[in-house]
């Protein structure tokens, strides 16, 4: 066996792995399907590589490459899907250009060697000596995609302000650009530079390539939804004031708003109740929804109180109570009602000084 099947072999297990993980732990948003297709292409690829570095017989090169090219001919389409998806833009016309080159590309590759044809003995081993296609083919289906690509990374990446969502995007635009380089740059300092017969980094390329795609999905939690971020996020952003009582009424969290509305500046003090907040809160506990004022010392204010029970192996253990300042609302109203009294008073004298007259 060839000492450098190897690389593809690490290559193949950290592709495999890659796939299998993002499939289970999260395969139901647009975006994670496509890049569970674009994975699982790039592991079929690295395993005809693998099969080629062996190397496997003479007999059997030609007919891996054949099916291997039927693989990345798709390459670039389900990259650009992945990646349209991703920044959230619009399919275009460069996008249906990609698909229809890559539909072209397969057919003719598919009938006979047009992309595939033959193979020489070299430095590495048996090289595939490409058909008459194979240049431009390899540039429309993949080199021009993934420029083209790469540019709308780059150009998302600084129109975005999400610290985030920047870190990935720099991932991503590093998983393009190293392996090209790679790849590419070595196709001229092999023979041209060195003297030496070209040594394919292809391979080696999907290596980078996946182990920085690991890494955006480990660390950065890319292609997954972390339900208990999202709902810190929320329980933050919301406008609403909103507190987590224990079964005993006892303040454990509130939020930013609730802190405003209740003129708490840090987190609140240990020991802290609702009914120390809101007048008549233990009359009150069992209640949907109701109105109240707050207590005393959170300032003389009338607001709207909403809880639900939060329930915990088949028993209630706290509740989420959300408060709304209606101060300003009854103050319309009664001024309203104010008005409207002081215009029906306005016409029954009106009405009395012509039936008097």
């Amino acid at each position: 066996m060839n000492p450098w099947a190897t690389i593809p072999l690490v290559s193949l297990f950290v592709s495999a792995m890659l796939t299998v993980y993002v499939f289970a732990y999260n395969r139901t948003q647009p975006v994670n399907r496509a890049y569970l297709v674009l994975s699982f292409i790039v592991t079929l690829w690295i395993f005809g590589d693998f099969l080629l570095w062996i190397p496997v017989p003479d007999s059997w090169a030609i007919a891996v490459l054949k099916t291997e090219s039927l693989v990345w001919l798709t390459l670039g389409f389900w990259f650009a899907r992945f990646t349209y998806i991703f920044i959230h833009r619009t399919k275009d016309r460069f996008y249906y250009f990609i698909l229809a080159i890559s539909i072209v590309s397969i057919l003719l590759t598919l009938p006979g060697d047009l992309v595939v044809s033959g193979f020489a003995h070299e430095y590495w081993g048996i090289r595939i000596v490409g058909g008459p296609l194979y240049d431009p083919v390899t540039v429309a289906t993949i080199a021009l995609p993934f420029v083209f690509l790469l540019g709308l990374l780059i150009a998302k990446y600084r129109a975005s302000a999400e610290r985030e969502y920047r870190v990935q995007l720099v991932i991503i635009i590093n998983a393009i650009f190293v392996p090209l380089i790679l790849s590419y740059v070595t196709v001229i300092v092999f023979p041209h530079w060195l003297d030496i017969p070209v040594m394919e980094l292809i391979t080696p390329s999907l290596l980078v390539y996946n182990l920085l795609m690991f890494t955006a999905i480990l660390r950065y939690k890319f292609l997954s939804i972390d339900v208990e971020d999202v709902a810190k996020d929320l329980f933050a952003r919301m406008q609403d004031a909103v507190l987590i009582l224990d079964k005993k009424s006892s303040i454990m969290q509130m939020n930013a708003a609730a802190r405003k509305l209740f003129n708490i500046k840090e987190l609140p003090p240990t020991g802290m109740v609702a009914s120390m907040l809101i007048d008549d809160f233990p009359r009150h506990a069992n209640d949907d929804h109701y109105e109240a004022k707050l207590a005393q010392s959170a300032g003389d204010r009338l607001v709207s109180v909403s809880q639900a029970p939060v329930i915990g192996l088949r028993e209630e253990i706290g509740k989420i109570v959300i408060v709304r300042d209606i101060t300003r609302q009854k103050q319309a109203e009664t001024e309203i009602r104010k008005m409207n009294q002081e215009l029906t008073a306005a016409r029954d004298e009106a009405m009395e000084a012509s039936r008097t007259k």
